[in-house]
């Protein structure tokens, strides 16, 4: 993952670059069936919306060259309990992006954050206002900015059974 990023909990706003051989295997828990958004909240795509969106997003950057980045939130289980916890910072991360910003599931526990026309540090600094500091109790996370391997792993991994390998704290 030449361009994979995780933000640290040591220090706001504080990112580092993580070379692939730092991102051993990891899996999630596994779900049945295509997951939908839990909370029906208008704007969030449901995961098989969220990943057809994604090839879409990916193949016009392969043909126009603009950038292409992606958040990926690991929501600790903790949230994902807790639906009303859950919807408040989904809101919050509706809130806080662009509507041409693509918010949707990748999986029943990783909620992802797709943004046009958006290089790493544009991402970077978007991501930072919307945790503003919640990282530690909410989710961990990772960015990517398009040719990422990040975008290829998910896109090769279809289903609700993604096994990344990313680092996962």
């Amino acid at each position: 993952m030449e361009n994979a990023f995780r933000l640290t909990t040591e220090a706001q706003g504080s990112w580092e670059p993580w070379p692939s051989e730092a991102f051993p295997g990891w899996r999630h828990p596994s779900i049945d069936g295509a997951v939908a958004d839990p909370l029906n909240l208008e704007g969030v795509l449901p995961q098989e919306k969220f990943l057809e969106r994604l090839r879409l997003e990916k193949r016009r950057v392969d043909r126009s060259g603009a950038p292409l980045s992606i958040a990926l939130f690991f929501i600790k289980e903790e949230l994902l309990a807790d639906v009303k916890k859950l919807r408040k910072f989904l809101v919050s991360i509706k809130r806080g992006t662009r509507e041409t910003d693509l918010k949707g599931w990748v999986n029943g526990s990783i909620f992802g954050l797709l943004m046009p026309d958006t290089d790493d540090s544009g991402a970077h600094k978007c991501v930072e206002l919307l945790v503003n500091g919640q990282t530690k109790t909410v989710c961990d996370l990772l960015t990517g900015t398009y040719p990422d391997r990040l975008f290829t792993e998910i896109l090769e991994k279809p289903g609700p059974s993604h096994e990344f390998s990313l680092w996962n704290p």
